[in-house]
């Protein structure tokens, strides 16, 4: 057996600092620390030499420690230079440069080394997941090349870790805690942790978002030893596709009415506001097809200092031109520019004709011209739009939980998409009103999904 293998197996892992390991030795007095694992590009050739390592091996053996390995010390995990030129500086070294960049992270070992000597308890350096899913979230705020909805979905992916997982530390989860936590179908009787709910793509989501939390810890913030993730290794679960679902016309109507009574009872200016969004919501959504995010923002945060995701504005909309400007930090995708913009006007070679422009156009203004303002947010109120409108709905018995009475999920949008497809409108055009790709159109929407008159309804053709 090496000395090294029998130097691996008398130690036991008392620690992760970074991207460190301090183990512990038979000896009590004794600690090893094991990480230094690459050559950085700033001390590689002749003109730097050797010195900087030695100094760290020396100081290393005068204070019972001992590299592991190669000895070679990687680009970001070079924290034993610093240490090195604290304990025993030696000429023709610049001092100045290596103490500026390795200050912050000598401190942090050096005091973690100092208290696991004095017997204290190290939980305190350790990053939990709840930190980590907030810095990786901060890092996309600060990120000016990130859209709008992947920063929306990163915090809502990042609130739903935050809440699950949030207590424990990062590099105590192991595989078989996150795989238990993503499965709802596995079971065990040693484990306890919170369960991921939502469908296959939805947890999916999460893990994924979770597993690039555990790189950027590994290789850019060095709070977990670079290459662990347990999250890689865990299978997703297997997304079954399915048919989007629309609204019947037919409810679709009813259901319109029923929210115009309530919002103008006993008058527009008096009716409860939350009414009064929850008919605007569904005009918006069935009239334009844009998703609910873009209509009314995202939900709260659990994050307090988190504020909600714009919604949009009456100043998007320009009743001259016949028009919606969705801005960038409302629409979910955007392929470039300031604005993605739905018309309600006919546009050359787009299959898409006056007739359905105008209906759509003729819904929209019938429902929203009562409450139109020059500018502000078209939703105000705290509570989401459209679980009032469902709530009053389910109230009225217009929709009671069961198709085809059931509110479809994305069934709005779903509707407008379809019923474009069905009446002919190029697929191209179908997918830019949308903000969607053509690829994307066609992997999931039918254009016989509807037949002709289920569509002209939906559009308010009829």
């Amino acid at each position: 057996m090496s000395k090294a293998s029998k130097s691996s197996q008398d130690s036991t892992l008392v620690q992760t600092i970074g991207p460190f390991r301090i183990l512990k030795t038979p000896d009590p007095n004794y600690f090893r620390v094991t990480g230094l694992n690459r050559t950085p590009k700033n001390f590689k050739g002749k003109k730097h030499g050797k010195g900087p390592l030695q100094r760290a091996k020396l100081w290393c053996r005068e204070e019972n420690l001992r590299l592991q390995g190669s000895h070679q010390v990687g680009q970001q995990e070079h924290h034993f230079l610093q240490l090195a030129l604290e304990y025993g500086r030696e000429t023709g070294v610049n001092t100045t440069h290596l103490a500026d960049l390795l200050k912050p992270a000598n401190e942090l070992l050096q005091n973690a080394l100092d208290d696991l000597r004095a017997g204290a308890d190290l939980d305190r350096y350790r990053p939990t997941v709840h930190a980590s899913a907030a810095r990786y979230y901060e890092e996309g705020e600060n990120d000016k090349n990130l859209l709008g909805t992947s920063l929306r979905d990163r915090r809502l992916c990042c609130d739903v870790i935050q809440e699950t997982l949030g207590p424990f530390f990062l590099d105590e989860l192991d595989f078989a805690t996150i795989e238990l936590w993503h499965d709802p179908n596995k079971k065990s009787d040693e484990i306890t942790v919170p369960r991921l709910r939502g469908d296959a793509l939805y947890r999916n989501k999460i893990l994924n978002t979770l597993a690039t939390i555990y790189k950027r810890a590994g290789s850019v913030w060095n709070t977990v030893p670079k290459g662990w993730n347990p999250c890689e290794e865990i299978k997703r679960s297997p997304v079954i596709k399915k048919r989007p679902t629309t609204w019947n016309p037919a409810i679709l109507a009813e259901s319109l009415d029923f929210l115009e009574h309530l919002a103008i009872q006993p008058g527009p200016l008096q009716a409860p506001r939350r009414n009064i969004e929850a008919l605007l919501f569904v005009v918006i959504g069935c009239s334009t097809g844009l998703r609910s995010s873009e209509i009314y923002g995202s939900v709260g945060s659990i994050q307090d200092d988190r504020p909600h995701t714009p919604s949009l504005r009456w100043e998007h909309i320009d009743w001259e031109d016949r028009r919606i400007e969705i801005p960038i930090d409302v629409a979910t995708k955007v392929s470039g520019g300031r604005f993605r913009t739905f018309y309600f006007t006919p546009r050359e070679n787009s299959g898409y004709p006056q007739e359905i422009c105008d209906a759509l156009w003729g819904r929209f203004c019938h429902y929203l011209q009562p409450y139109r303002q020059e500018s502000g947010p078209i939703f105000t109120t705290p509570a989401e739009p459209q679980r009032r409108a469902s709530s009053q709905l389910r109230k009225a018995g217009i929709l009671t939980g069961e198709p085809p009475r059931k509110w479809p999920k994305n069934g709005l949008r779903h509707g407008i998409i379809s019923a474009m497809l069905c009446l002919g409108v190029d697929i191209a055009w179908v997918a830019r009103q949308s903000g969607n790709s053509e690829k994307v159109i066609e992997d999931n929407y039918d254009d016989k999904a509807l037949r002709e008159a289920e569509a002209r309804a939906l559009l308010g053709m009829d």
